[in-house]
């Protein structure tokens, strides 16, 4: 190094910061305590009617007049009541209670697997949901909305793609059932709180309908791979102090 008006001109070393980088897997749902996703008190649910960016949970998209769920847990799970003119759509989302913090993450979701059993014995059609900063969205196949039917086990991967998903339209009772927005979450992003779930649903265009449906949920595991964040190891911010003093040091001498 030279010393040119007291202060050091020196080749720029560049220490880059080395960070711990590896892809890791979390399951939310499938185990104990918090994590138990069968428990019906690690889910959430509301009566509010659902509009196209607010927390509502009742999806009233045509001709509904009641859409009730009852967050009393009884043996079967819980009970859902709906009451419908003709020609009607509905359905009724469910959150599980814990989130996943895209901050974690270098780029968001590098795959994610929904695994689910549930059960009712009326109303068996099922759609799984996500939430992202408070805005709904659905599973969107092949731009239908993905649902299936029965009291059977389903597992969907690779759907992490932020096209997968698309967000949930709601125009109230009376309405028409368009239930499919335009807009698609970013989840391969690193900013954001993302919720699961699923909801259930029923449609027809023949006669009316009045019925409680009981739901129970038998399984539900969400599966995130993704790689941790960059952060620098506490040695390398060791060794750069290090360098700081020891400039310092040597500056300190030539100036006496």
């Amino acid at each position: 190094m030279k010393i040119i008006n007291n202060t050091f001109k020196f080749s720029f070393i560049l220490f880059v910061a080395t960070s711990s980088t590896h892809a890791i897997n979390v399951v939310l749902g499938g185990g104990t305590g918090l994590n138990d996703a069968t428990d019906e008190t690690n889910w959430t649910s509301n009566n509010d009617a659902a509009t196209n960016g607010g927390a509502g949970l009742a999806y009233n998209w045509e001709n509904v007049i009641t859409n009730s769920w009852d967050p009393t847990p009884n043996v079967d799970g819980w009970d859902i009541t709906y009451e419908t003119n003709t020609n009607h759509t509905f359905g009724h989302g469910f959150l599980f209670n814990q989130t996943f913090d895209l901050s974690q993450t270098q780029n968001g979701f590098e795959n994610l697997t929904y695994t689910t059993h549930f059960a009712a014995n009326t109303k068996n059609n099922w759609r799984l949901i996500m939430v992202v900063d408070g805005q709904q969205y659905q599973y969107n196949d092949a731009g239908t909305g993905n649902y299936y039917n029965g009291n059977n086990a389903q597992v969907l991967t690779n759907i992490h793609a932020s096209s997968s998903w698309v967000n949930i339209n709601n125009v109230g009772i009376g309405g028409t059932a368009d239930t499919h927005g335009t807009n698609n979450p970013n989840l391969q992003g690193n900013t954001g709180i993302v919720q699961f779930g699923f909801m259930q649903w029923g449609a027809s265009s023949a006669g009316a309908t009045a019925a409680t449906s009981t739901l129970r949920v038998n399984q539900f595991e969400v599966d995130v791979l993704y790689t941790a964040a960059v952060v620098s190891e506490p040695e390398t911010y060791a060794l750069l102090l290090g360098v700081v003093g020891l400039i310092f040091v040597m500056i300190q001498r030539r100036r006496s």
